[in-house]
């Protein structure tokens, strides 16, 4: 088959109607977004483009002539509208549909001047392109921008080709046969190709990225939500396992003293009995707000237990651990009923256990601080004691 325009076009044609139709049955088969059948639609308004461009004789001869520049025009102004509803953006894109009638009418404006007439519509044609590609720039959600800007770049090498294309018109005049076969013909409907088939995946990426993007925002928030007591909000026993034996190992590798407090709510199963479990919940998210407030952020707080706490304390020696640990008692002794509704007065016991080195392990720490627990409470509760 010869390479000529005619023949380009309506290759063009064929795998921009053929790309439409896979899309729609892509959006149909796999979840996509709102915007996403835009620019389904702009694919075939860019067949129907080039179609009307290489059925000329088949056609009437003004479908020929504006036909590809009204189309040109709508299949640009569908990619903007379908990235303002894509990216869920605020922008505006009726100033744009509003402007763009200046081309067709531009066209008509310019009469019996072929060539200003095409030039016209070709220059209009890239702009739009070129406001698209802005809109895929700006609008486009963080973690999607590489693959955004992939299409903007895609909608810029079509418009800088548009724009040779309205230059060609000017300089060779009213002569000049949309069908002639020359290199700068060729190289046109060559791009006209390419854009399409380079288009109509790059929207199918973009909409498989985002895809992806939200399955990994959902598999981290749910791990999020596995290290998460649902009660009070702090870490669980597991993410405590986890966070606090990373941090012990930092410790270790640079000798760094570690405290361990083991927390426990004195007289809660008499509180649930007497109140009720709800009062019981109450006071959990109560004392864990408690003693999140008088921790520093680097430490690591978290109910492993019915009512028990763990709080691993990072570079804190011995001395400023009992400190600290007295203070997270005397502010949960401090909380009072209020006059309505309010949690029962509580207290705590505090075990304490220390390595000063960052040597001991997990286990170790963790035993050491239980067996200093049983000894606050043994004592009387509401006291803080160090291990041995």
């Amino acid at each position: 088959m010869e390479l000529d325009p005619r023949t380009l076009a309506l290759y063009t044609t064929a795998i921009s109607a053929l790309l439409a139709v896979l899309s729609l049955l892509y959006g149909q088969a796999r979840r996509v977004y709102p915007g996403y059948r835009w620019w389904v639609a702009s694919l075939a308004l860019f067949a129907l483009a080039l179609g009307s461009i290489g059925l000329r004789g088949l056609v009437p001869g003004p479908v020929t002539f504006y036909g590809p520049t009204l189309l040109g025009v709508l299949a640009m102004l569908a990619i903007l509208e379908g990235q303002r509803r894509f990216s869920g953006s605020s922008a505006r894109t009726w100033p744009w549909w509003i402007s763009a009638t200046a081309i067709p009418l531009s066209m008509f404006a310019c009469g019996p001047d072929l060539a200003l007439s095409r030039a016209v519509g070709a220059t209009g044609v890239g702009l739009l392109a070129f406001v698209a590609a802005g809109y895929f720039v700006r609008e486009s959600p963080p973690r999607l921008r590489s693959a955004s800007r992939w299409c903007a770049a895609l909608l810029v090498a079509f418009g800088l080709v548009r724009l040779l294309r309205a230059g060609w018109f000017l300089y060779v005049g009213m002569g000049y046969d949309v069908l002639e076969s020359n290199s700068i013909s060729i190289l046109s409907y060559t791009a006209n190709a390419v854009f399409a088939t380079l288009w109509g995946f790059g929207f199918m990426f973009l909409s498989a990225a985002r895809v992806e993007t939200e399955l990994d925002e959902s598999r981290e928030s749910l791990r999020q939500l596995t290290r998460k007591d649902a009660l009070t909000g702090l870490a669980n026993r597991r993410a405590f396992f986890d966070d606090a034996g990373t941090e012990l190992a930092r410790a270790q590798r640079y000798r760094q003293p570690v405290a361990m407090l083991m927390i426990d709510i004195d007289h809660f199963k008499e509180i649930n009995d007497r109140l009720g479990h709800a009062a019981g919940d109450q006071l959990l998210v109560i004392v864990a707000d408690c003693l999140q407030r008088e921790l520093r952020v680097g430490d690591f707080l978290a109910r492993i237990g019915g009512e028990e706490f763990a709080a691993l304390l990072v570079q804190t020696p011995a001395a400023q651990a009992l400190l600290t640990a007295e203070r997270l008692r005397a502010a949960v002794a401090a909380l009072r009923s209020g006059a309505s509704g309010g949690p029962p007065a509580t207290t705590i016991s505090i075990g304490v256990a220390v390595s000063a080195d960052g040597s001991r392990g997990l286990e170790e720490l963790l035993r050491g601080a239980d067996d200093a627990l049983y000894r606050s409470k043994h004592a009387g509760r509401n006291r803080v004691h160090l291990e041995g």
